[in-house]
């Protein structure tokens, strides 16, 4: 269960895109539109396993959702 609960589709930085390398930011958007397609609580749960399966972020965005 995670606290507090979120909704990552929904929840935004505001010119999140400056926080991110180009290359980064684009992969960081083919995730959330991999996500988007997937039913919310199995998108969730991908990104969990997928998080546990990784040790960086960069390593997670490289990889992609599997």
């Amino acid at each position: 269960r995670l606290y507090p609960a979120i909704h990552p589709l929904q929840s935004a930085t505001r010119r999140e895109e400056l926080l991110y390398h180009p290359d980064e930011w684009e992969r960081v958007q083919l995730l959330r539109k991999t996500m988007a397609a997937l039913p919310p609580i199995e998108a969730m749960e991908k990104l969990i396993e997928n998080l546990e399966g990784t040790k960086t972020n960069a390593e997670l965005l490289l990889s992609g959702l599997k």
